[in-house]
């Protein structure tokens, strides 16, 4: 499992453990946004009435640790 999540540009060793350490056994996700969710990457839309619309931001719900992890490897692989 940790040479798939290795694949993914951006993730490196230490990101790998430690997503595979929080996650545990991925088979209790029944699907891809039920692990999205735990994680906390879930995008958050905010609307007031109907003149005012935010930009979607990640939602704060999920693990801090796994959502700063993951954040800065998506910046890293923006790059």
């Amino acid at each position: 499992m940790s040479k798939i999540v290795l694949s993914i540009p951006g993730i490196a060793s230490t990101t790998a453990i430690a997503v595979l350490a929080k996650i545990g056994e991925i088979d209790k996700f029944l699907t891809a946004r039920q692990l999205a969710a735990y994680i906390g990457v879930t995008p958050r839309h905010k609307n007031s009435g109907t003149s005012v619309h935010y930009r979607p931001s990640i939602a704060k719900i999920g693990n801090a640790i796994m959502r700063k992890a993951l954040y800065l490897s998506a910046m890293t692989a923006m790059r």
